[in-house]
């Protein structure tokens, strides 16, 4: 109880970090990563191959194909990659414009690592 009190308190105070991209680590990792480990485990039972060619340091791509109205993969492959890669890797999911443009979805996409699949325009081309 004391560490949600306390949780609670900096962030209504604005004390947390997130960096460039609106990446929240401490949101994640405590509480949506968290959340989502149950259905990874109990629901799924998620299990994980190949988590050994993702380097432990630097870029890397991670590609995969998903169906259907509601993409739960992408939900669990960063948990898959967070809690079974031995430095326990956060993902950084590309998502489309509709992910960031819904409230509330786009918000905590970003917490989470998220970032738009595509480079927003400068500028709008020129007319000759």
């Amino acid at each position: 109880v004391d560490l949600v009190l306390e949780f609670l308190r900096r962030r209504a105070l604005g004390q947390y970090d997130v960096d460039e991209f609106g990446f929240d680590r401490e949101l994640t990792d405590d509480v949506l990563l968290a959340a989502l480990r149950p259905l990874y485990r109990y629901w799924f039972r998620v299990e994980v191959r190949g988590v050994e060619n993702i380097p432990a340091t630097g870029g890397a791509l991670v590609v995969s194909n998903h169906s259907g109205t509601i993409a739960i993969d992408s939900l669990m492959v960063p948990l898959a990659i967070h809690d079974e890669h031995p430095q326990r890797r956060v993902m950084r999911a590309l998502g489309a414009d509709l992910v960031f443009q819904t409230p509330f979805l786009g918000t905590v996409a970003r917490r989470s690592g998220s970032t738009l699949a595509r480079p927003r325009p400068t500028s709008p081309p020129s007319s000759a």
